[in-house]
């Protein structure tokens, strides 16, 4: 579950430093300006800090309009500490990392938290009642409004009529996010920083790296991708792979392949099915049992977001077998799990942003690839490059593409079954820093899953505590393997 913010009460109100947070340039404590809720969830440790802290939303007018930066401070256990943070940005964009703070993503690597304060920073305008989501065009009581593609062109467009009044999208590009989390680490007083992100929290890292290179101690960049690749381009055909890899392990495994034997068959009908007419399912909503339409795109979608835990991997077979068994019954459990899937997307992801951040960084990159022409890995590139023509966006700096070149220790965490960003762009990332390993985790989908704590996560914790790139061990990550596959005894 989603951990929201109460902001019942936001203020303008000047808070003493956080723990472990430092003294300005002249020995004295520095106060943080910030707009803040009254206190963190009540699921939270007692001692966290939930902030707001205000930024420039133009950083070319730094005294004009502000915007605001939600952060959580999880305060270091032991006098002393560190006198660098270590931040942790979540993927995206429009994504939020405060949201899930306690649910997850601070706790995965929850040893650091001894001599480091640990600080969560989101990207402006991804949380809280400011977030830039964006619901169905439809009646949100019909079912049918659910089935919507998130990137169908009526979607974005309502999304730009939603979005567009309730902020400046020119200000959303992945530099003035490194911008932001520079303005958190002045504001809280720390030194330096050290980063651990995942996917798109990467190239904002990157970023951070080329602009303020003598603030950043070490990063751990996990399923990341170089700053010229536009990842939305190959997202279906990676996913398509990613769920290929996953079929063939069903098809190695004697129990998953007896109950599916024509698995790839049936994959390849509900694809086809899906994009002629789309997947028709009956689903209990609330009005009682309604019929729902999901196209191709919701359907890869759906699959794709199954890569985070291979605990879900595993269920493909079993999905895709119900989904084709012509059982009105059986199908629509599964279409039950894709309507849950689209209420989270829709009501999750900071539609606003993503579209704001893609339009200007590599939407560009796509036209041109288009004008050649070459084809799109995703069928809903078409209509996101429609909807660029006339989307307000940014910028990036003249640079922005260009390769990010550092002597920063990099421990960059990719895995070829990621189905977003896959192990193939690590080493372009890798090919600026002088001193980086990639550890390859070939057996799972996103690196941070269910058994990050017995492998990946203690080499992420003892590498930023020691920046010795050389005590990494990965041998771990070859040991392991497919969960156990669903079978048709367990459907529930």
């Amino acid at each position: 579950m989603r951990v929201r913010f109460a902001l019942s009460a936001l203020a303008a109100v000047t808070l003493a430093m956080p723990p472990g947070a430092r003294s300005d340039a002249a020995g004295q404590p520095k106060d943080v300006s910030v707009v803040s809720a009254d206190s963190c969830p009540s699921s939270f440790p007692a001692n966290w800090r939930c902030l707001e802290i205000a930024v420039p939303e133009d950083y070319s007018v730094p005294e004009g309009k502000k915007a605001e930066v939600r952060v959580v401070v999880a305060p270091a256990q032991r006098p002393k500490p560190h006198r660098e943070a270590v931040i942790l940005i979540q993927g995206g964009p429009g994504l939020s990392g405060t949201a899930v703070a306690e649910a997850g993503f601070l706790p995965s690597i929850g040893a650091l938290q001894a001599t480091h304060d640990l600080v969560v920073v989101d990207e402006r305008q991804v949380s809280g009642p400011e977030a830039l989501t964006c619901p169905p065009s439809g009646p949100p009581g019909e079912a049918a409004s659910w089935g919507e593609d998130f990137f169908s062109p009526a979607h974005l467009q309502s999304c730009l009529a939603r979005s567009a009044d309730r902020a400046n999208l020119k200000s959303f590009t992945t530099s003035n996010f490194a911008r932001d989390i520079e303005s958190v680490r002045a504001a809280l007083g720390y030194d330096g920083v050290e980063f651990y992100s995942t996917n798109y929290g990467g190239l904002i890292v990157q970023e951070y790296i080329r602009r303020f290179p003598g603030k950043v101690r070490a990063a751990v960049l996990a399923d990341t991708a170089p700053m010229d690749e536009p990842v939305s381009w190959n997202s279906d055909r990676w996913t398509l792979r990613a769920i290929g890899a996953t079929l063939a392990g069903c098809r190695a495994d004697w129990e998953c392949r007896r109950a599916y034997p024509n698995i790839e068959h049936e994959f390849h009908d509900l694809m086809t099915r899906s994009a002629a007419g789309g997947l028709k399912v009956a689903i209990d909503a609330s009005g009682g049992a309604q019929t729902v339409t999901f196209d191709r795109d919701t359907l890869l979608a759906f699959f794709r977001a199954h890569f985070h835990f291979m605990r879900d991997v595993a269920a493909i077979p079993y999905e895709i077998h119900e989904l084709s068994s012509g059982n009105p019954a059986r199908a629509g459990a599964i279409g039950q799990e894709i309507f849950g899937y689209q209420h989270a997307a829709f009501g999750g992801v900071a539609l606003g942003v993503w579209m704001s951040v893609e339009c200007a960084e590599e939407a560009p990159a796509i036209r041109a690839r288009m004008s050649r022409g070459e084809r799109p890995g995703s069928g809903r590139i078409a209509a996101i490059v429609a909807a660029c023509r006339t989307w307000p966006h940014g910028e990036p700096p003249a640079d922005f593409h260009e390769p990010v070149r550092s002597n920063v220790p990099l421990l960059l965490l990719s895995s070829p079954m990621e189905p977003g960003y896959p192990a193939e762009l690590a080493p372009r990332v890798a090919a600026g820093f002088s001193r980086v390993r990639i550890v390859l985790d070939a057996n799972h989908g996103h690196v941070f899953d269910d058994d990050w704590s017995m492998c990946l996560g203690p080499q992420a914790v003892a590498f930023l505590d020691t920046l010795d790139l050389d005590a990494v061990d990965s041998r771990c990550a070859a040991r392991f393997r497919f969960r156990p596959f669903k079978l048709p005894s367990s459907r529930e």
